[in-house]
């Protein structure tokens, strides 16, 4: 498999660009847990999902995803949800450095900024054998500094954005 890697650079105001630096390792750990209850009142299944993570860098995540499912006659079913994801910034990043860093790590790389987002879902499969079903599903995410929790680091954030995305999968 070829691997493609951009060399991401760090503007520094007093001395233009830098080459973007990180340590060479990566620890992480990581939890998750997941429950699904049926509950026969509105005849629907209830799913929850959790997960957190820590790393070396300082990067600090979590995320909260709850789901309804519900199963309609003719093999189909629906689902809609929400997801708030929030993580801390790197230890080392900085959106823009005022003067070149004195420590050996940096980065201006928008995916180790601190930030919250925030999804609404909604999907529907239809199952059309017993090994194949086709499902329609669709995303809107919101991506903000401003719903992040908590953490450590910097808190500026230089990449905003909304999300529509829309998937078609067959599983079989």
């Amino acid at each position: 498999m070829a691997r493609i890697f951009v060399q991401q650079r760090v503007f520094v105001q007093s001395g233009g660009l830098l080459p973007d630096a990180r340590p060479s390792q990566r620890r992480q750990t990581a939890a998750s847990a997941k429950y699904v209850s049926f509950i026969p009142a509105i005849d629907s299944a209830l799913q929850a999902m959790g997960s957190l993570s820590t790393d070396n860098w300082g990067v600090r995540s979590g995320s909260v995803e709850l789901q309804w499912k519900k199963e309609l006659p003719g093999e189909w079913l629906v689902n809609a949800g929400a997801r708030y994801y929030t993580q801390s910034s790197a230890d080392f990043y900085a959106p823009l450095y005022e003067t070149t860093p004195a420590r050996d790590a940096r980065t201006s790389d928008y995916r180790l900024a601190g930030f919250g987002s925030l999804a609404w879902l909604a999907g529907v499969t239809k199952q059309l054998t017993p090994n194949f079903s086709i499902q329609f599903a669709a995303e809107r995410n919101y991506r903000r500094v401003g719903l992040r929790s908590g953490g450590t680091g910097i808190d500026a954030d230089n990449y905003i954005w909304g999300l529509y995305l829309v998937t078609l999968q067959a599983r079989f």
